[in-house]
């Protein structure tokens, strides 16, 4: 994180304006994986909200939507990535018995579990 950045709210995730620049589909993939596991609770709205929000902006950054396999695949990735990244995170708020963190250990415990 850069100065200018500490201390701001997050912002929705926008594709087109994205600081992170991986090689397309692990790039929207991990993107929104991360987003799903570090901004998403400091935004309001659901994760399915932050998703929608995602797939809207990815599809006029790209002058198109994905088609429902393609995207379906995007948000398991993501799911997958972003659990990757953080489930451990998520497991020590839940030891600790942190404020919200059943509810965040719920969503990403039932979304995993769907993938199997």
């Amino acid at each position: 994180m850069n100065r200018r950045d500490r201390g701001r709210r997050s912002r929705p995730l926008n594709p087109a304006t994205s600081r992170l620049r991986l090689p397309d589909p692990a790039g929207m993939t991990t993107e929104l994986g991360w987003h799903l596991a570090v901004n998403a609770t400091r935004i309001p709205g659901t994760r399915e909200d932050s998703i929608a929000r995602y797939r809207r902006a990815l599809g006029s950054a790209l002058g198109h939507t994905l088609d429902r396999a393609a995207w379906r695949d995007t948000v398991e990735g993501a799911v997958l990535a972003g659990g990757a990244m953080l489930l451990w995170s998520k497991a020590l708020a839940l030891d600790a018995g942190t404020a919200h963190a059943r509810g965040e250990w719920d969503w990403w415990v039932e979304r995993l579990a769907a993938l199997c």
